[in-house]
């Protein structure tokens, strides 16, 4: 019996992280949980928002990890949480998502919404050129406003790169790091080791010091591994 007990109390996980928030304008709305993995998105929990749009999650969790908060009007806020971490969140889901989102209790959270935001605005302004060019598509002018349009999104795509490569040197030891290196904008991410292999190593370097075998961070070298692989057999 004593032995039947001590097995249960070691497979019991004590939560040791938090996640409370309000949504405004959000009562009874269903908040999602899920865990960004290394090859997939997994379903940690969900609940309902009270009346007051509080909503709380507790879980247990073995290292640090990334994680995406799934909101209604297809709003989702992504997070770094460490084991330990307490984190509170407010938003609106309505008007003004990004900019009325605050976080406190993870600073690499925090670091990660004011680039979501950044990049957000960058995408609005794709879209709203991508629309320009739709509307116009049988006006007199369509050739020359298509040559102004490609000017305009070299303008945004060098945006998007000074951010990522600002980000990345600045905050070179944070695990938010390898989204941001990753961040897809476009058909594919703006930083790629074909042309900035350095970047890449950089962070896997800074990485091995400030979250050693963390799992993201093993994933993030294996990758490199099998891309310089491919490239010492390409070159034979």
């Amino acid at each position: 019996m004593l032995f039947l007990a001590i097995c249960c109390s070691c497979q019991h996980q004590v939560p040791n992280i938090s996640i409370q928030g309000i949504v405004t304008a959000g009562p009874g709305i269903k908040v999602v949980l899920q865990e960004i993995d290394t090859r997939e998105v997994l379903s940690v929990d969900s609940v309902h928002a009270n009346a007051k749009g509080y909503f709380f999650f507790k879980h247990h969790l073995k290292e640090a990890g990334f994680f995406r908060l799934i909101l209604p009007n297809q709003k989702n806020v992504l997070l770094v949480i460490l084991p330990g971490d307490l984190i509170r969140l407010t938003t609106d889901t309505i008007s003004g998502f990004r900019s009325s989102t605050n976080i406190q209790g993870s600073d690499e959270s925090e670091w990660l919404l004011e680039f979501m935001t950044h990049a957000d605005k960058n995408r609005f302004r794709v879209d709203s050129i991508e629309q320009l060019i739709i509307d116009h598509r049988d006006s007199s002018d369509f050739a020359e406003l298509t040559m102004a349009s490609i000017s305009s999104f070299q303008s945004i795509l060098d945006d998007q790169l000074k951010l990522e490569k600002e980000f990345l040197a600045t905050h070179s030891s944070a695990l938010a790091s390898l989204i941001v290196i990753n961040f897809g904008f476009g058909p594919k991410p703006v930083l790629t080791m074909e042309d900035h292999l350095p970047l890449f190593l950089r962070l896997d370097s800074a990485l091995a010091i400030s979250y050693p075998k963390n799992k993201h961070l093993i994933y993030h070298h294996k990758r490199i591994i099998a891309f310089q692989d491919r490239l010492l057999v390409k070159n034979k």
